[in-house]
């Protein structure tokens, strides 16, 4: 029987999904690894640990944010001596209230695990994420508590992408057009389909534009093709089940709509450069510690 990876879930029951803790100074969890189906944020103003994200164990250092993206595979292992935060959050509602700034953040925010802040931008965050602790410890029916967790989130994210510009500077001249909201419906739709609709053909027609005019779209916001994007999806998926899943070859190509498991391995071959066992067998150990 095939195992899957566990999933902690947010409370469906909450309109606006934003939890703010410190984490203890020092533990030593002895947790599973897991997803989310939420975005988490650990903010390391000092101390040290470790932590898995994906297949790599990361040396956690001081001044230095870490992101983990839904659906990526977590474990904080260890931690000393720490003075650090946890923010995480549901998605959905600031794309309702800013769905435009917030789809720009997150882009850039996919490309980094790891981000080192410089000192002037330190002192932003730490003012930034004492508010938040503040505010999210009043009692949950104070009159703007979720308005004010909402703003205060949406400056700790713009205080985030103003460092990342910094040191990866990315065109942003661009403009929440019909463009725009057709990309990022695709992306919803390649997340709650991926698994079993894997040609461009079933996303066209659900958007009702052409393959030319979607593949136009995701060059400018994404800088890749409508069909490497799917792909992506399948691929990243394809690892964390070979690396954190004893699921073999056969269910993993199943689970992930491959009618042949010799069709997967030959997608994942040209995709990844090495065979999904190959990977498996470097990866399965939970990466290599980056420091």
């Amino acid at each position: 029987m095939k195992q899957e990876i566990p999933i902690f879930n947010k409370d469906k029951a909450e309109e606006v999904w934003i939890k703010v803790r410190k984490l203890d100074a020092n533990f030593s969890k002895d947790e599973a690894n897991h997803r989310h189906t939420y975005e988490e944020l650990i903010w390391v103003k000092s101390g040290t640990g470790t932590q898995l994200i994906d297949n790599q164990v990361y040396t956690v250092k001081p001044n230095t944010l870490y992101f983990i993206a839904r659906g990526q595979v977590h474990n904080f292992q260890e931690g000393k001596d720490m003075e650090a935060y946890i923010i995480v959050f549901d998605p959905n509602f600031l794309k309702t209230y800013f769905p435009f700034r917030f789809a720009i953040i997150s882009k850039k925010l996919k490309n980094f695990n790891v981000i080192p802040f410089a000192s002037a931008a330190i002192e932003e965050l730490d003012v930034v994420i004492h508010q938040m602790l503040n505010e999210f410890n009043k009692p949950k029916h104070t009159f703007g508590r979720n308005q004010n967790l909402i703003w205060f989130l949406m400056i700790f994210l713009t205080i985030i992408e103003r460092n990342i510009h910094q040191f990866s500077p990315q065109n942003e001249l661009l403009k929440p057009d019909y463009k725009f909201s057709v990309y990022q419906e695709f992306l919803q739709l390649i997340e709650t389909n991926f698994k079993t609709q894997h040609r461009l053909i079933f996303y066209t027609q659900k958007l009702g534009v052409s393959a030319r005019n979607l593949t136009n779209y995701t060059k400018i916001y994404a800088g890749k093709t409508a069909k490497q994007l799917i792909l992506e999806r399948i691929i990243a998926e394809a690892k964390r089940l070979l690396i954190f899943t004893p699921q073999s070859l056969k269910e993993i190509a199943t689970n992930l709509g491959f009618e042949e498991t010799s069709y997967f391995i030959r997608v994942f071959r040209i995709q990844v450069k090495t065979t999904p066992r190959q990977f498996r067998d470097n990866n399965q150990a939970n990466g290599s510690v980056h420091k």
